[in-house]
């Protein structure tokens, strides 16, 4: 371990403390105040404010450490334990809000339990009998800090936590073929990267404060990709968009083959004048959401072409594998309409274009192929309903 005179790094480490609790706050209040409440942003609130808690009281106990008296032995005390705590508290934000970005769904009761809840308690009482035990740390009689016998054990299985979502990121972005997917996979498995930096460097050389300054430096990329990511989104529906879909479009690989599924909402109009555009935006909210659903086992990139109609882009040219894709959108408009959750049933026409390579021409070929699919269909369906009306 390389010794740090603490006199020449207090204000370095009181100062990078500050710095980085402004920033988390403004991280914080960014996402309060750009992004609308969800399950991934209260997750990232919360780990936003707990590293600003955790700095707060890393600044405390550089402050109080080596000055004497009884009450500013029981400050510094409460600071470690707030930071500590603070430590525990955060990883089970982290690993809440990357389970969810990286599988999809939030973690169940049961993993909570198993895996949070327990744990973190026995985290908490072995913090709560520190002072008993000093298996955390210590504070001696000149209110000087010293690390506990048991502080690298305990240090360590929290940062398995860390090194656990980044395994899981890491597995995932393996699997996936979608780039903007695979970029936000990258950054979560990235995120651990920095904080495990500061805190093998905060080991080596004692003295320093650098853990939870980079873990700050993680948390902005988290957000930098989080504006990426709603730039290249619809802000109805959250699936990619025009814009993402065209870059998607303009990197795809010539030799790769394709097939373009492109739907649009049968009577999106009626919807809309006889139920209002609240409701019609609440049906391509629910659209979007059986499409995402119908697509979520296979490689396939989802958007918003343009008012109510969508497209798929499929990494193959089997027609086959089209047909499991529109048969899954079928079963899965069925489900909504039998669940009632709209005043209206919902049906899409669907047309199809597949080719084995994709060069420019070929995808513009692809996507007419499938318009003029889609409208044959969409002509039947107006022949249906005027035959049921008549």
């Amino acid at each position: 371990m390389i010794g740090i005179d603490l006199s020449n790094t207090q204000l370095f480490n009181v100062g990078i403390d500050i710095f980085s609790a402004i920033l988390a706050l403004i991280i914080y209040f960014s996402y309060k105040h750009f992004f609308s409440e969800s399950y991934e942003n209260e997750q990232i609130c919360g780990l936003e404010m707990i590293l600003c808690i955790v700095l707060i009281a890393d600044i405390g106990t550089w402050l109080l450490d080596g000055i004497s008296g009884r009450g500013f032995g029981f400050l510094l005390f409460f600071c470690h334990i707030i930071y500590n705590l603070g430590f525990v508290l955060a990883m089970g934000y982290w690993t809440k809000y990357a389970y969810f970005r990286v599988r999809g769904v939030p973690m169940s009761d049961r993993l909570r339990r198993l895996f949070l809840r327990n744990p973190f308690l026995i985290f908490a009482v072995f913090l709560m009998t520190t002072p008993i035990t000093g298996w955390c740390f210590r504070i001696d009689s000149s209110n000087v800090y010293h690390r506990g016998s048991l502080s690298m054990p305990y240090y360590l299985l929290l940062v398995a936590y860390l090194i656990v979502s980044m395994i899981m990121a890491l597995l995932y972005y393996r699997k996936e073929q979608l780039p903007d997917r695979k970029g936000e996979l990258l950054t979560i498995a990235f995120f651990p990267v920095p904080m495990l930096a500061g805190g093998l460097l905060q080991l080596m050389a004692y003295g320093l404060s650098l853990e939870w300054p980079c873990a700050v430096i993680s948390s902005l990329l988290i957000i930098l990709n989080k504006c990426k990511r709603s730039i290249s989104r619809d802000s109805l529906t959250g699936i990619n968009n025009r814009r993402n879909l065209d870059l998607y479009l303009s990197t795809y690989p010539e030799e790769r083959s394709i097939t373009v599924i492109m739907m649009d909402i049968n009577d999106f109009k009626h919807i809309n004048d006889h139920y209002g555009h609240g409701l019609g935006d609440e049906a391509l909210e629910c659209a979007a959401e059986v499409m995402r659903m119908a697509c979520a086992r296979s490689s396939v990139f989802l958007a918003r072409y343009g008012g109510d109609e969508f497209v798929m882009i499929v990494n193959s040219d089997f027609k086959k594998e089209g047909d499991v894709i529109v048969e899954r959108i079928r079963n899965g408009f069925d489900a909504l309409n039998q669940a009632d959750k709209l005043p209206f049933d919902i049906s899409v026409s669907i047309g199809q274009g597949t080719a084995l390579r994709a060069s420019k021409e070929i995808i513009r070929q692809c996507f007419a192929d499938a318009d003029d699919d889609m409208y044959r269909e969409k002509d039947k369906y107006h022949g249906r309903t005027k035959d049921q009306r008549d």
